[in-house]
């Protein structure tokens, strides 16, 4: 826990000095900070800990490679696209679907404090927020492709509800 919360905090510095982030990472990185702080003064909470700290940073190191990528220039390539793809579901599937499942069985259960359950619906609220965020880069990143389908199946005369 000693070496998460070592990288927390020196992201998130790192982060502040730089100014390089937004501030739903900042928050991310500090609630991330208060909560292995929580879970180190308990006896009991290390496998809880190492579960939530594996869901929730699952993706990271796609989401490192994808930067990689792209600031060495190799965002048009067809590897940039694939990092970006699995990144992308990855996220949805951990975060957004089992993330789900996860929140609704910690908040049944009799066995978390209710700080534990607090920090996680904290966590839940930032990854729909991650969420967010990521509908929207994709739909901004994307918008165009849609748009070209949409001419495509136009074109051929199927119908499709103006909503998309």
């Amino acid at each position: 826990m000693v070496w998460s919360w070592g990288y927390f905090a020196f992201d998130l510095l790192w982060c502040l000095v730089y100014m390089n982030e937004n501030s739903l990472i900042l928050f991310h990185h500090a609630s991330a900070l208060i909560a292995i702080t929580l879970y180190m003064q308990k006896d009991y909470t290390g496998c809880t800990f190492a579960c939530t700290l594996a869901l929730l940073e699952v993706t990271n190191p796609l989401l490192q490679i994808r930067w990689f990528l792209k600031h060495e220039g190799y965002d048009k390539t067809i590897i940039y696209i694939v990092v970006e793809a699995l990144y992308l579901i990855m996220f949805l599937a951990a975060r957004g679907v089992f993330g789900t499942y996860i929140i609704y069985k910690i908040l049944q259960s009799d066995i978390f404090d209710l700080d534990e359950k607090f920090m996680s619906v904290v966590f839940y609220i930032v990854s729909i927020a991650f969420i967010y965020d990521i509908f929207g880069y994709v739909l901004y990143k994307y918008k165009n492709k849609i748009d070209e389908f949409k001419g495509f199946l136009d074109e051929r005369g199927i119908l499709l509800n103006e909503s998309l």
